[in-house]
């Protein structure tokens, strides 16, 4: 186990940092946005489970400008 930080939009994963200073994505958010959504991880036995924990949740319509001044793109990175 350990702190995991991650950057979701529905299913697809778009920033992860796991047990490290990741960056930090709370200046997407108001605190008007905390709510709960899943988080998923595998116990000792191997058994996926998934918890409902408290997190910052928004639409991606209310964001995305946020997103692309941060960096994040829908255009494709070339190496």
């Amino acid at each position: 186990m350990g702190s995991e930080i991650t950057l979701r939009l529905g299913t697809h994963l778009i920033d992860y940092s796991k047990n490290g200073t990741g960056q930090l994505h709370g200046s997407l958010f108001q605190a008007s946005d905390i709510g709960l959504a899943g988080y998923d991880y595998v116990d000792c036995n191997d058994n996926p489970i998934t918890e409902m924990r408290e997190s910052a949740v928004r639409p991606l319509s209310a964001i995305s400008r946020r997103l692309d001044l941060l960096g994040f793109t829908l255009k494709p990175q070339l190496p």
